[in-house]
C-alpha cells in the first residue's frame, strides 16, 4: 500500500526502508538509499511538489507531525450517571469517601529531575527511529494485555509496568519528543493505540506537576489499560461513521466500570491509583462526567491528570464519525472547558506549558513569513516555542529558533500542513 505525501515532508539525510516514486509511480529514490540535498533541489526544479512513498515509511513520516484539520470541536454529549455497581466499583467509592483529599502534591523527589534538558535542539533521527519502534512494541504489547483481560484470563500488572518503565526512559532521554510521538496520532481507531498515546501525554503531564517516579508509573499504566472494558462494547458504536446517540453514548459509558471490574478480577497487586484511573478518567471536575458525576473533590488526583491527557488526545485524533482538530484549536478548546470546570486548572497549565500553545508536532507560520514546526516547548512561555523553521518554497536547510529569545518574532497562524 502506498501513499502520497508532500515533498516538504521529507527531509536531507533521512534514508527511507522503500522507494519513492512520483504521482505516475516512476522511481525517483531506491529502497535504503539516503535523501540527499541534490536529490532535493532536483525535485524542486522539477517542480514536483508530492510523492509517493510507502505505507510503512508513511507511518514514520507522519509520526511527528499534525495530522489535524478541524477548527471545532462537537458538542459534549449529556451527562452520563450510571445505576450499575459493581463489588469492584462499590470498593473504590468507599475509599474516595474514607480519603476525600485529592489534591495532587509535588514530590520531594520528582522524575523531572532526572530528565535531559535538550534546549534549542532539532530531534535526533535515531533516537526518533528508535523512539517510534519502541512505541510500536509498547501498543502491540498493550493490545494483548486488553485482549487477556477481556478474555478472562491473569495479567500481571508487572507487565504493564514493566512497559511503563519503559516508557519513562524515553521519556527521561527527550521529553519533548516523547510528547511529540504521543500527541501527533495517526490514522487509527484501535483502543491500543489510543491508550498508548493518552499515556505518553499523561506521564509528561505528571512529570510538570514534579510527581515521583512511583506515581508516575501508576499514572502510565492506568492510562494504558484503562480502555479495556471498550473491547466488551459493541465496537459498531464508536466505530461507526454516524454520530453517537445519546442512547448509545450510554453503553459506551459503561466501560470504565467494566475495565474496573477486569482489574479487580484478573490483575493482581495493582496499585489503588492505578484502579482509580481507570475508574475515573472521564469523570469531570465539575460532575457532568461518567459513570457517576462525580465533582473535583471527590476525583483521584492521578484521574484528574490522566482525563486532560485522554481529552486532549481525543481532540487531535481522527475517528470514523469527525476529523481530528488542528492542534492548536483543540488546546484552545481545552482552555475554553478548564473555565467551565471540566478540568483542574493546574493540570490544564501543566499541558500549556508541556506542549506549548502551538502544540509540539504541529505548524506555524511566523510574523517573518517562514514556515515552522514546533519541536519543543517553552514552558512558561507557552507562545513563542521552539521552532524549525524554513522560508517557503526553499529547499535550503532548516533553522531551529527559540522564539522566546527573538522579541521581534511570534507565530501568526497554526497551519494545518507546511506548505
Amino acid at each position: 500500500m502506498f501513499r502520497r505525501i508532500p515533498l516538504t515532508m521529507l527531509s536531507e539525510g533521512y534514508v527511507l526502508a522503500s522507494a519513492v516514486h512520483d504521482d505516475g509511480l516512476r522511481l525517483l529514490l531506491g529502497p535504503g538509499m539516503p535523501i540527499s540535498k541534490d536529490l532535493m533541489s532536483g525535485l524542486h526544479k522539477r517542480g514536483i511538489r508530492d510523492v509517493v512513498v510507502a505505507e510503512r515509511d508513511w507511518r514514520r513520516l507522519t509520526a511527528f507531525s499534525s495530522q489535524g484539520k478541524s477548527r471545532k470541536a462537537l458538542p459534549r454529549h449529556l451527562p452520563v450517571r450510571l445505576q450499575t455497581h459493581t463489588e469492584s466499583s462499590r470498593e473504590l467509592d468507599a475509599a474516595l469517601e474514607a480519603a476525600p483529599d485529592c489534591h495532587i502534591t509535588p514530590s520531594e523527589n520528582p522524575f523531572s529531575q532526572h530528565i535531559e534538558r535538550r534546549g534549542a535542539t532539532a530531534y535526533d533521527r535515531e533516537n526518533m527511529d528508535a523512539m517510534l519502534d519502541h512505541h510500536q512494541e509498547a501498543v502491540e504489547q498493550v493490545d494483548e494485555l486488553m485482549r487477556q483481560l477481556n478474555r478472562g484470563g491473569e495479567v500481571s500488572a508487572e507487565a504493564v509496568r514493566s512497559v511503563t518503565g519503559q516508557a519513562l526512559e524515553r521519556a527521561r532521554q527527550d521529553l519533548d519528543l516523547f510528547v511529540c510521538m504521543g500527541i501527533n496520532p495517526s490514522e487509527s481507531n484501535e483502543i491500543s493505540v489510543h491508550s498508548s498515546n493518552v499515556s505518553v501525554l499523561a506521564v509528561a503531564l505528571g512529570a510538570m506537576l514534579n510527581l515521583d517516579t512511583e506515581a508516575l508509573t501508576d499514572l502510565g499504566m492506568g492510562c494504558l489499560v484503562h480502555n479495556a472494558g471498550m473491547l466488551k462494547i459493541d465496537e459498531q458504536l464508536y466505530k461507526s461513521p454516524d454520530l453517537v446517540n445519546e442512547q448509545d453514548f450510554v453503553e459506551i459509558a459503561k466501560h470504565p466500570v467494566i475495565a474496573t471490574d477486569m482489574l479487580y478480577k484478573n490483575m493482581s497487586r495493582v496499585s489503588l491509583g492505578v484502579r482509580m484511573i481507570v475508574y475515573q478518567m472521564h469523570e469531570r471536575c465539575n460532575g457532568c462526567g461518567y459513570p457517576r458525576g462525580r465533582t473535583g473533590e471527590t476525583i483521584h488526583p492521578l484521574a484528574k491528570i490522566a482525563m486532560v491527557a485522554d481529552a486532549y488526545v481525543a481532540l487531535v485524533s481522527k475517528r470514523p464519525h469527525r476529523p481530528a482538530m488542528l492542534p492548536y484549536f483543540a488546546m484552545t478548546k481545552m482552555l475554553e472547558d478548564v473555565k467551565d470546570g471540566l478540568y483542574d486548572s493546574n493540570v490544564v497549565r501543566a499541558l500549556l506549558h508541556t506542549v506549548s500553545l502551538f502544540p509540539i508536532g504541529s505548524f506555524v507560520e511566523l510574523s517573518d513569513g517562514r514556515i515552522g514546526k514546533t519541536i519543543r516547548a517553552n514552558g512558561p512561555n507557552y507562545d513563542r516555542p521552539i521552532v524549525e523553521v524554513r522560508e517557503k518554497g526553499s529547499s535550503r536547510p532548516s533553522e531551529i529558533v527559540d522564539l522566546s529569545d527573538e522579541p521581534l518574532i511570534r507565530v501568526v497562524k497554526a497551519l494545518a500542513q507546511p506548505n
